[in-house]
């Protein structure tokens, strides 16, 4: 009977060690995320965001600076500007402004060497999940 508590014991070692293991691994990667729109810019379609979500201590993550915008995010902006003497002026605000609360997608592999085109690259590293290649998507 002893031995029956003994693996028991074990077993259950073994699947909190496991449990412990698969939150560190779920905590690292990075998928999807909301945050705010701290500068835009519309020239280059990129923005420097801060993340909404906090450290799990409650510490702030960094900025991240220069992460493209998706094209969804900004073209009805774009054609509203164009138009807006149509409507004396009176258009409402950008969707794709300082202040926006946004969508934010992690892309799984090394953005650093994609050009912004069609062209297909190698990555530079072996890094993925990582918030560096971050993509904004949408405006919430």
């Amino acid at each position: 009977m002893i031995w029956m508590v003994e693996q028991a014991s074990q077993q259950k070692n073994w699947y909190k060690t496991f449990h412990n293991m698969l939150n560190s691994i779920n905590y690292d990667l990075d998928c999807n995320y909301h945050a705010k729109v701290i500068k835009y810019d519309k020239t280059h379609h990129t923005a420097d965001i801060q993340p909404l979500n906090n450290f799990s201590d409650g510490s702030k993550k960094a900025q991240i600076l220069d992460v493209p915008v998706s094209k969804c995010c900004y073209q009805l902006d774009e054609w509203l500007m164009t138009v807006k003497d149509k409507f004396n002026g009176a258009i409402p605000t950008p969707i794709m402004h300082a202040g926006a609360v946004v969508v934010v997608t992690v892309m799984d592999h090394d953005m650093d060497d994609w050009d912004g085109t069609t062209k297909e690259y190698t990555p530079s590293s072996g890094r993925q999940h990582d918030i560096n290649d971050s993509i904004i998507v949408g405006v919430i």
